[in-house]
């Protein structure tokens, strides 16, 4: 069926074989323009140019028209689930502004000074209460649980219509994980993750949460384990993932294997000869443990030496890079006089 015993594609169908039908599921997706959506789109499109049956399950915030979606697609079944509202989080305006109320008519409810502090306190208590209990829901699978529950539904009717025989889900969000395990277990199919980030689960420092301990951050990580267990191979974009994987996960003998992002194709040296000029790209987004500070201090470093020409060196991030730890990085450039060297750019569409 043009796939290997460990579930990977290999060259494509041979002569004769039936074309092996691959569902691949990922949040993002062209036309997105997120970073994360090129590595999954450009994913399909070599494998449905390799001889296999792609079809795509993919996020979107409203309905894509046939005209945007690029025309190398043309030949991918595209499924569009829409991500829904988050309904808690009109709720929760509404819950602490009737606490902000409550707060400032003091006069209907307390007698003295020591009533006052003794319910200011309650009402702090029972408003770190429930916002715990609505980070708890509405950050539960990266945010995503409504739309995992839609995708399901459609999992289950392209199951009954047609049965895959792999199931390939590319995160983050872990959404894109949890719905190719759903989907592995329709279809009784190997399942491949490909982890273009690390794994972060609710118990990893790295990650931050305030609701760790929570029984839904628990449960979240107990899915987690879950998928990456019945998965039958693990492919990373780098062999950091891979230790954060194995550090992370009881992997045990499961194949892993490193397939970083970049250009595999033949290459030919048709550019200009280097001319001395420094020009580095970041594309993608500032998150977690992505610190670009120790790199823009040594290009401030780096400027300062006598034999460096300034207007030879360039650093652009494009992406999610507005700011990284609560400080915005235009406003860090102009304090220490990097503005001119280094520029920080929404992202671009995938043409572009």
């Amino acid at each position: 069926m043009g796939l290997r015993q460990d579930g990977l594609p290999r060259a494509g169908p041979g002569p004769g074989d039936p074309k092996a039908r691959i569902l691949l599921i990922s949040h993002h997706f062209y036309p997105s323009r997120e970073v994360g959506a090129k590595r999954p789109s450009e994913t399909a499109i070599y494998l449905q140019r390799m001889g296999f049956e792609i079809t795509v399950l993919r996020a979107a915030s409203a309905r894509i028209p046939k005209a945007q979606d690029p025309p190398r697609l043309e030949e991918l079944r595209l499924v569009t689930v829409l991500i829904p509202k988050k309904l808690l989080s009109n709720a929760w305006i509404g819950i602490k502004r009737l606490f902000v109320r409550v707060g400032r008519a003091p006069s209907l409810v307390l007698s003295g000074p020591a009533d006052a502090r003794s319910a200011d306190q309650t009402s702090r208590g029972v408003i770190d209460w429930l916002r715990r209990q609505y980070l708890s829901v509405e950050t539960l699978f990266h945010g995503s649980t409504l739309w995992l529950l839609k995708s399901f539904v459609r999992l289950a009717l392209l199951s009954i219509r047609n049965r895959f025989d792999l199931v390939l889900a590319s995160g983050p969000p872990m959404s894109g994980y949890i719905a190719g395990f759903v989907a592995a277990r329709l279809n009784r199919a190997p399942l491949v993750l490909d982890l273009r980030d690390p794994w972060r689960l609710q118990t990893d420092p790295v990650r931050r949460t305030r609701m760790r301990g929570h029984p839904l951050a628990r449960f979240e990580d107990r899915v987690a384990t879950r998928c990456v267990a019945a998965s039958a191979t693990l492919v990373v974009a780098s062999p950091g993932i891979e230790r954060h994987l194995k550090e992370a996960f009881p992997i045990g003998s499961k194949p892993i294997a490193v397939i970083r992002n970049g250009f595999d194709e033949e290459t030919s040296s048709v550019g200009k000869p280097p001319v001395g000029k420094l020009a580095m790209l970041y594309a993608g987004s500032l998150y977690w443990n992505r610190n670009p500070f120790p790199l823009l201090e040594a290009v401030n470093a780096l400027l300062s030496e006598a034999a460096v020409v300034r207007d030879k060196i360039r650093f652009t991030l494009i992406g999610g890079c507005s700011e990284w730890g609560g400080v915005r990085l235009g406003t860090w450039l102009q304090q220490h006089g990097l503005d001119d060297v280094v520029r920080v750019l929404p992202a671009v569409a995938p043409e572009e």
